[in-house]
């Protein structure tokens, strides 16, 4: 969640650079991450059944689930905070902050 005054799309958000150096400077910079080794050689497992006929599925498939209400349906239209749906709200510094 996060306050908002006015809406603006996030999909393409980039973080303004004196932003990160702030973040930076309080949490440290990024951790480097090591390079991936490769694994050791391992024997195959030892089967005590016949493998299943790989034409039967082992379980029955769904169709894939389609996600719900997680983008506006118009991405540059400002919420209406007269509609509700609200998680919470705060009145901070003589602000009223919504968030949804």
């Amino acid at each position: 969640m996060a306050p908002f005054y006015q809406y603006m799309d996030t999909e393409n958000f980039k973080l303004p650079h004196d932003d990160l150096q702030g973040i930076q400077k309080i949490y440290g910079p990024p951790d480097k991450v090591p390079q991936p080794t490769k694994p050791l050689p391992t024997a195959p497992p030892h089967r005590s059944q016949p493998p299943s006929d790989p034409r039967k599925p082992d379980r029955q498939t769904r169709p894939p689930r389609i996600p719900t209400g997680d983008k506006p349906s118009q991405p540059n239209a400002k919420p209406n905070i007269c509609d509700g749906g609200f998680n919470t709200l705060a009145i901070l510094r003589r602000e009223m902050f919504v968030f949804k």
